[in-house]
């Protein structure tokens, strides 16, 4: 199927979009969930599945549900999970970069040996 819009500029020319429907069925995999695990999900932040299941302040089968998209509505705990996932990711940066930082201010230090007065 294809629409006709008009640009904003009416010199502009028509452009069109191609929609393409599609009958959901049960054997009809859904684009929006995908096959992330809560152990995958985990790693990517640095932690082990616990570790996480206390961050979110989910258990593991909640975490499952929803990093894998079982769970699409919305929740308290959802929306719960989600400030403490930006939290700590912040908190997380913060460290990093101090680490960073520091290793970097060392090997500055170190590299000094090469002054020759």
């Amino acid at each position: 199927m294809v629409e006709k819009h008009n640009y904003p500029k009416k010199s502009e020319n028509l452009w069109t979009v191609n929609l393409e429907f599609t009958k959901c069925s049960k054997y009809v995999k859904r684009k929006d969930k995908n096959n992330m695990k809560a152990k995958e999900f985990a790693n990517k932040f640095g932690v082990s599945v616990e570790e996480m299941c206390g961050i979110t302040e989910l258990s593991r089968q909640g975490l499952n549900d929803i990093v894998s998209g079982k769970n699409p509505k919305p929740s308290k705990a959802k929306r719960i999970a989600l400030y403490n996932l930006r939290d700590y990711a912040a908190i997380r940066r913060k460290q990093e970069i101090d680490k960073a930082n520091e290793d970097y201010e060392n090997r500055m230090k170190m590299a000094e040996i090469f002054y020759v007065n």
